[in-house]
């Protein structure tokens, strides 16, 4: 009797300190860095809700205005694949060395460009905006910029997601990464530029792109074109 005593006073201590320690939840490791789309919440959700607002904005009068052809062919649009927006500045790219790191001119922004696709073709753009940890759609249109954009883009890989402007001296171009020893940062331009020896559609390593800007970023006057 008196051993079963002992074990229940043994028993009775244990489930006290187990009950006492605090509940606690598995945390975040310290080094741990929130998802990208924890931190910058969801543009999918915002371009959905911008296409929307674009819906409801295309009336008779200003359908070709925003780049549909019918009014209907807006009620049926989708979205594609979003290009995030990086940009180089004119002081940086005057600095520029052909040994230099081309990826460091790129310069993120808080932009996000979604084209708006109808029967499979790009008609137009919803541009957002990410300010405080929120994105929301900022912008509707832009329909030639987005066929060129998606016109040059399908033509190297749809998957080529970055969309790189030169705004100062009104170049800009799709780049991608390729793996390889001889390769890096290649740079498609949207149009051609004989100026600068570019071909639209026509990729070349971004170093020797961003090589041929300098003198022209040199002689600019720094105004915005």
């Amino acid at each position: 009797m008196r051993y079963v005593m002992s074990c229940l006073v043994v028993f009775l201590l244990i489930l006290i300190v187990v009950m006492a320690q605090p509940t606690t939840t598995s945390p975040t490791p310290p080094n741990q860095k929130p998802s990208p789309t924890d931190q910058a919440g969801d543009p999918k959700a915002a371009a959905e809700q911008g296409l929307q607002a674009l819906r409801a904005l295309v009336d008779e009068q200003n359908y070709r205005d925003l780049g549909f052809e019918s009014q209907n062919e807006a009620a049926s649009a989708t979205l594609g694949e979003p290009l995030r927006v990086v940009l180089v500045r004119l002081d940086q790219l005057r600095e520029f060395q052909p040994e230099s790191d081309p990826s460091r001119l790129l310069t993120r922004t808080t932009e996000m460009i979604y084209p708006v696709l109808a029967g499979g073709q790009a008609r137009c753009s919803i541009t957002l905006t990410q300010e405080g940890g929120k994105w929301t759609a900022a912008a509707f249109g832009g329909a030639k910029l987005i066929r060129q954009i998606t016109k040059v883009r399908n033509a190297l890989v749809p998957s080529a997601n970055i969309f790189v402007k030169v705004p100062a001296l009104n170049v800009y171009f799709i780049a991608r990464q390729e793996e390889g020893a001889a390769a890096g940062l290649m740079l498609t331009p949207l149009t051609d530029q004989p100026e600068y020896r570019m071909k639209e559609g026509v990729a070349l390593p971004a170093k020797d792109a961003f090589s041929a800007l300098v003198p022209a970023a040199k002689a600019h006057d720094g105004k915005t074109s």
